[in-house]
């Protein structure tokens, strides 16, 4: 299933999601329950959607993210599942 997002979050979200073996449509799937595959976050890769100007600007890195894939990867683990990436 292709993922129809108005606002895809950036390369480098993708690429780390990647690095664990986790596809987009697979995280946003764990989100948001409403709507398969779609994308609702934001730019940065994390799940609020105002999260670029409120939590931190643009030009920052999301401290968010990273917090949320570390769930997400703990949740997936524990389900038995396994990762491609590190650690």
């Amino acid at each position: 299933m292709a993922v129809e997002q108005e606002y895809p979050p950036f390369p480098s979200v993708i690429a780390e999601l990647a690095r664990y073996g986790v596809t987009l449509e697979e995280y946003a799937d764990s989100i948001w329950t409403d709507v398969q595959g779609q994308w609702h976050g934001d730019d940065c890769g994390c799940t609020d959607d105002r999260c670029i100007g409120y939590h931190h600007e643009a030009h920052e890195d999301c401290g968010c993210f990273p917090v949320q894939l570390d769930r997400y990867l703990e949740d997936w683990l524990a389900a038995g599942r396994s990762t491609d990436g590190p650690d």
